[in-house]
């Protein structure tokens, strides 16, 4: 997931990239899922506690220190343009 994602930020995604559909987040009118839909704050709340969990920041960037965990410290570069 950690490599993955520091090639989606290092091509130019970003949280905002980290959504769902419109559709999922309403409920269709005519349907027999009238009334479900995701809750925006509940799925902000989770998405949170994801990058908690993976060791990113709260923008859903992978910290130095996980970077060093998986032994892959040189991406660094791809995030920030520097070398380690």
């Amino acid at each position: 997931m950690t490599l993955a994602r520091i090639f989606n930020l290092r091509e130019g995604f970003s949280i905002r990239d980290d959504t769902l559909p419109k559709r999922s987040t309403s409920s269709p009118a005519d349907s027999p899922l009238k009334g479900v839909g995701v809750d925006p704050e509940k799925l902000s709340a989770a998405q949170k506690i994801y990058y908690q969990m993976l060791g990113w920041d709260e923008k859903g960037v992978p910290t130095y220190g996980r970077l060093v965990e998986l032994s892959i410290e040189w991406a660094v570069q791809h995030l920030f343009g520097k070398s380690v």
